[in-house]
């Protein structure tokens, strides 16, 4: 009796895939169209913290790795560098395909050195990211937005709450 019931149960989800209709060849598979001209590394600039050189790297559709180094906002003798895990999600319906807004979540780690302290200093934690960036069809660039707290937990317990605005081009 159980087995027949295993049985069943496994055999019915290959059912259900077979009695499904066939999608149109038009599709090839993609789940969403081009969002922007370029390659998949874009490099640009970025203003907040830090303030400096930005990269992203998309891994697929929805999925990217990103990175910032530069000075600390306001005080340039300070270096920081960040390095994200990013998933994108398209919550927003833009009407037209003018550009496309989604926004982002992820995790990442953050590092200081901070000469501007005595003796200097190097902090680095953990951060999570939240953001939104806009992608336009016809240009192979970015503009984006995100803020990200970050806990020290190393040379220093506490915490910071940072923000970027910024560009990239797509090669």
């Amino acid at each position: 009796m159980i087995s027949s019931a295993l049985l069943f149960a496994l055999l019915l989800p290959s059912q259900v895939a077979f009695a499904q209709v066939p999608i149109d060849g038009s599709f090839s598979g993609a789940t969403t169209t081009r969002e922007r001209l370029g390659g998949d590394f874009g490099l640009g600039g970025c203003l907040g913290t830090p303030t400096g050189v930005t990269g992203k790297l998309w891994l697929g559709t929805d999925n990217a790795v990103q990175f910032s180094f530069g000075g600390g906002w306001g005080d340039f003798k300070d270096l920081s560098a960040t390095a994200d895990f990013l998933v994108h999600f398209r919550p927003i319906n833009v009407e037209g395909d003018d550009y496309a807004l989604p926004v982002y979540a992820g995790g990442g780690v953050k590092t200081d050195i901070l000469w501007s302290v005595p003796g200097g200093q190097l902090l680095i934690g953990p951060r999570v990211v939240l953001g939104a960036t806009v992608l336009v069809p016809t240009l192979p660039v970015d503009l984006f937005i995100e803020m990200a707290p970050t806990i020290y937990v190393y040379e220093y317990l506490g915490w910071s709450m940072d923000g970027q605005i910024g560009a990239r081009y797509y090669f």
